[in-house]
């Protein structure tokens, strides 16, 4: 590595781990660290170029996990079939083959419609260091980084220092190309994949295809075992490889308590049959057997645990606008499930989605709707009224709590109803006292979705307008 390299990649706020003693004897190490911090330090002065280099910083990625994983893609494959090729032989996850395409569609773009625009760079920036932390994992077993951080404007590189870098690069990927491949890992995956009982690898069979079972699998049974909930992300077995979310239910006693069951999936189907933003796209609704099947489209994206963490420590104030936009997005998707007859009853910071490109917030399912109350339902952030039913009948005020509560927890403040001016500075006074009504214990007292979501993009246009100033 040239001293011009060095420095560009010790400066990097992002990709310095790359230049990790412990990857020195892998061939793309360090033609990864250059790509990555090159657009990096392109991202403010030259969008297109970020983006570019970001799309040749995945193709090396994609090639190098392909060569030890053993996957073999014959030379010119286009990138997004190398990507379709790792994904099906499970040498990478879900969320790994989402970021390779957010990247590819985007790089693209800059290099055939010179965008400019720098809220692409940026996202093809962010994607690209969350690859790095997972390819440094696969290689070290080590956490490697803090959370992506948005670089300064860095200093200009003189025309020599971009010469050399360039020149070191071309070096290092003719290097990488002509290195021999490295013996294949090993992979162990189901021997018989099986659509009744849920793990990664499984494949389960819908009306209209197929589709790939990822990890982890989430799953519920009950208590008097007559059924059983299974739910994944998976990726459609098909061409293009598209992601969806499955949720399964599995009935091993057909008595009234699973026929309730089968009936609110049935009823969750027919609710988002009718596109409305906000809310998942309905796929197909498929039985097969005693197995009854739910599948919905899951653009690319992240929950906002992912993007927005869970309050250790608090939210970033200059993240404070996206995360009310957000909000606001699943507020819509929650009055529209109101409109129809039904309450989530489930919204956490994994049922929130914020999907990619222009980070809409959306739901990742129905949660619970149209299936029987429980006591204890709901998981992370319950209404009072979930954890004792002498409050009153989980409904659409459930959901409002919730969404609160949630940005509440984000914020530091667990989901104690406490203004959230003393823990963000600048914080909409208006949207403050919306919310604290929101966390009312007494769901009669709680205001509906509509106007949360009406009071969300009030509040990020203040707090929009507050970052600015």
């Amino acid at each position: 590595m040239t001293s011009h390299m060095r420095q560009l990649v010790n400066d990097s706020r992002n990709f310095r781990f790359l230049a990790d003693p412990a990857l020195a004897g892998l061939p793309e190490a360090v033609l990864l660290a250059g790509d990555a911090a090159t657009a990096e330090a392109y991202v403010h002065t030259d969008p297109d170029a970020a983006m570019a280099r970001g799309r040749r910083f995945t193709e090396t990625l994609a090639e190098a996990v392909a060569r030890r994983a053993g996957v073999t893609v014959p030379p010119r494959t286009p990138q997004h079939r190398r990507t379709q090729r790792l994904a099906a032989a499970g040498a990478i996850p879900a969320r790994v083959h989402d970021l390779l395409e957010i990247v590819r569609r985007l790089g693209n773009e800059a290099v055939h419609g010179y965008s400019g625009d720098g809220v692409k760079a940026m996202t093809v920036l962010e994607s690209c260091h969350e690859l790095a932390l997972w390819w440094y994992r696969e290689q070290t077993g080590a956490a490697p980084a803090p959370g992506f951080v948005p670089p300064d404007p860095p200093a200009p590189l003189t025309r020599a220092m971009l010469r050399d870098i360039e020149e070191q690069l071309d070096r290092l990927r003719t290097a990488f190309e002509a290195s021999p491949r490295p013996a294949p890992r090993v992979r162990i995956g189901p021997a018989t994949p099986d659509g009744r009982h849920w793990r990664g690898g499984a494949e389960v069979a819908g009306a209209t295809g197929a589709y790939l079972v990822h990890d982890p699998v989430e799953t519920v049974r009950a208590e008097d075992g007559s059924w059983t909930i299974m739910q994944a992300a998976g990726r459609a077995l098909d061409g293009a490889g598209r992601p969806v979310w499955l949720r399964g239910l599995r009935i091993d006693d057909d008595g009234p308590a699973a026929a309730r069951m089968r009936d609110g999936l049935d009823a969750q189907a027919a609710c988002l049959q009718r596109p409305e933003a906000g809310l998942p796209a309905l796929v197909e609704r498929h039985r097969d057997g005693d197995l009854h099947l739910l599948v919905l489209d899951a653009p690319a994206g992240k929950s906002w645990l992912e993007m927005f963490g869970d309050g250790r420590p608090g939210l970033d104030p200059l993240m404070l606008p996206l995360a009310l936009a957000v909000l606001a997005g699943v507020a819509d998707g929650l009055a529209a499930l109101h409109r129809r007859g039904h309450a989530h009853r489930a919204l956490d910071g994994r049922s929130v989605r914020v999907a990619l490109p222009g980070r809409h917030g959306r739901l990742r399912d129905p949660g619970l709707a149209g299936w029987p109350h429980r006591p204890g339902e709901g998981g992370e952030h319950p209404a009072p009224e979930q954890r004792a039913l002498a409050r009153g009948r989980p409904g659409p005020p459930t959901d409002v709590y919730r969404l609160a509560a949630l940005l509440h927890a984000c914020a530091g403040a667990g989901t104690v109803a406490a203004p959230l001016r003393d823990l963000l500075p600048g914080f909409p006074e208006r949207l403050d006292r919306l919310l604290l009504r929101a966390l009312d214990p007494d769901p009669r007292h709680r205001p509906g979705a509509a106007e949360v979501a009406a009071g969300l993009r009030q509040g990020r246009r203040e707090s929009a307008a507050g970052v600015r100033a």
